[in-house]
């Protein structure tokens, strides 16, 4: 892994962390619940967005997201509930993204801090992974 792509997952990383900040359960307006939304929305995607790179990354063939998580799972790079979460918090993305009818906005706000808690996780996986990823890199030169 060459230095532009760690830096790749480094930003990916830093911008999940620094939204994190932003996942507080209630909202006192529009604007805030907005933000909030957004940086959910914003904080699964890139989320999402290195579950693909790890994949590429370990040698595998990238496809869409719901194969991408599975595959994980199958291959035992994370744990089944993980990978239960990213299927769910994938499909919220896509509700917050097109602001569905009828999104249920009060049951994102009950679970932001499971939310949360399970990026936490996976940015934890995937700086293992990476360190992983440029160890064997090194060893192999």
């Amino acid at each position: 892994m060459d230095d532009i792509r760690f830096k790749r997952y480094f930003d990916k990383i830093a911008y999940i962390q620094d939204k994190l900040q932003y996942f507080i359960p209630n909202a006192s307006n529009d604007l805030e619940k907005n933000g909030i939304l957004y940086c959910v929305q914003t904080s699964i995607e890139a989320s999402i967005d290195t579950i693909a790179m790890i994949i590429k990354d370990l040698g595998y063939d990238v496809k869409s997201d719901k194969e991408n998580i599975r595959f994980l799972v199958e291959k035992d790079i994370i744990n089944p509930e993980l990978g239960i979460f990213f299927e769910k918090a994938n499909g919220l993305r896509n509700l917050l993204v097109h602001r569905y009818n009828g999104i249920e906005e009060a049951r994102i706000f009950q679970e932001i801090e499971i939310i949360k808690k399970y990026l936490l996780v996976w940015i934890d996986k995937l700086e293992y992974l990476i360190n992983e990823i440029r160890n064997n890199q090194s060893d192999s030169k």
